[in-house]
């Protein structure tokens, strides 16, 4: 679904962006039904943490970011590395495990 949806092949109405594989959609704010938005929303700046958890005393920002959502693709089935291109290290053990905890609040593991 994610690598479909990457290249533009999958067709869903009323749906836009690509976080850590989700496709969101947009029905319940179209539709008006700000309780169900808000708590989709609520859902992707959850899992948006992500992105702070690597340690900035460790790795760029870039990295940080980046690094991150790689992580998190990882954890997901999506890619196979976290690698990062150099000079940018790749999180460690510690940021992944905390990366992946997020990921198990949301329910996504």
């Amino acid at each position: 679904m994610f690598t479909d949806a990457i290249e533009g092949t999958m067709h869903q109405p009323r749906s836009s962006g690509l976080v850590l594989g989700l496709h969101c959609r947009e029905d319940a704010a179209s539709a008006g039904d700000w309780p169900a938005a808000r708590a989709e929303q609520d859902h992707l700046a959850n899992l948006f943490e992500i992105a702070f958890t690597p340690d900035s005393n460790r790795v760029s920002g870039g990295a940080s970011g980046l690094g991150s959502f790689k992580t998190a693709l990882v954890l997901l089935g999506v890619i196979e590395a976290n690698t990062m291109s150099v000079p940018m290290a790749s999180l460690n053990d510690g940021e992944s495990q905390a990366i992946a905890a997020i990921l198990r609040r949301a329910g996504l593991l």
